[in-house]
C-alpha cells in the first residue's frame, strides 16, 4: 500500500508602501531613520484569531489600524512643518507582518537606503489602547474599583529596544518627565513578534512603543470605537508620545 500526498502552497502578492522625505542636513541627509507600521491584520480569521470560527472579518483597528494612522500622521505632520529633518525619513507600511514579518524581512533585504545608513528604525504596533494599571488589572479579572493608593495609575505605555542605541535611554527617560503617562521600559533588546525584529536582526537600531496588549487585540469585535472611545483621551496622548520622541531622535541625535 502506497500514499501518495501532495502539497500546494497558494501564493498571492501583497504590498509594502514607502514614501521617503529627504533629509535637509547637506552632511546627514544620507543618513536615514525608518518609521513603520503594519497595516495587515488577520482577514476573516484563522490561525492567531480568537474567534470561535473562521469567516467573519476582524477589522484589526488596534492591531494595526492604529499604528498605520500614526504613521500617517507623522508623515503629514513632518512633512507640512517648515524645519525638515536632518535625515531622510522612510516611511513605510508593511504588509505581512501576521505571516512571519514577511513585509519588513523584505525590506530589509531589499532596502532602498543601504541599511549601514539607517540609523534607527521607529515601530508602530497596537498604540491605540493606552491603559491604567486599574483598567489592566481589570481587564485580567480584578476589581476596576480598587483605589490605587499604593502606585501611579497613570495610563502605561511600554517601550522595547532602549538598549540598542546609546540615545534611546535618554529618550525614554526626557519623554517620561514630560508626559502624563507613565513611560516604561519592557526590554532592552530588540528581539519581538512585531516588524522591528527584522531590523533588529541586521544590527540596526530599533524603537518599539505599545500598551500591554488587550486580550481582546485578535477578536472580531475590535473596532474604532474600542479604540477611541477609551476614558480620557490616553490613545491621543500615546500618539503624541510617539510622535515627540521621533521628533526629538530625528532632531537632535
Amino acid at each position: 500500500m502506497s500514499l501518495e500526498v501532495s502539497v500546494v502552497r497558494p501564493l498571492s502578492t501583497s504590498f509594502n508602501v514607502v514614501g521617503i522625505l529627504p533629509g535637509s542636513d547637506p552632511k546627514l541627509k544620507d543618513e536615514a531613520i525608518v518609521i513603520g507600521a503594519h497595516y495587515d491584520h488577520l482577514g476573516r480569521g484563522g490561525e492567531g484569531s480568537l474567534a470561535p470560527r473562521e469567516g467573519e472579518i476582524h477589522h484589526g483597528a488596534d492591531d494595526n489600524a492604529s499604528g498605520s494612522a500614526g504613521l500617517l500622521e507623522l508623515a503629514r505632520m513632518l512633512t507640512k512643518q517648515p524645519a525638515k529633518p536632518r535625515r531622510t525619513i522612510v516611511f513605510i507600511a508593511f504588509s505581512g507582518e501576521e505571516e512571519g514579518l514577511l513585509g519588513s524581512e523584505y525590506f530589509v533585504q531589499h532596502s532602498p537606503v543601504p541599511l549601514k545608513k539607517i540609523v534607527g528604525m521607529i515601530n508602530l504596533d497596537m498604540v491605540g489602547r493606552i491603559r491604567t494599571p486599574t483598567q489592566m488589572q481589570a481587564e485580567r479579572g480584578g476589581s476596576s474599583t480598587a483605589p490605587a493608593t499604593t502606585q501611579d495609575d497613570s495610563p502605561i505605555l511600554y517601550v522595547g529596544g532602549a538598549g540598542t542605541a546609546g540615545a534611546f535611554d535618554a529618550i525614554v527617560k526626557d519623554a517620561d518627565a514630560r508626559s502624563p503617562l507613565q513611560i516604561k521600559n519592557l526590554s532592552r533588546g530588540g528581539i519581538g513578534p512585531s516588524d522591528h525584529m527584522s531590523f533588529a536582526l541586521k544590527k540596526i537600531p530599533v524603537s518599539v512603543a505599545f500598551p500591554s496588549v488587550a486580550a481582546s487585540y485578535a477578536a472580531v469585535a475590535i473596532i474604532a470605537h474600542l479604540i477611541w472611545n477609551e476614558p480620557f483621551g490616553w490613545p491621543q496622548l500615546g500618539g503624541l508620545v510617539l510622535i515627540g520622541g521621533g521628533i526629538l531622535l530625528i532632531h537632535q541625535h
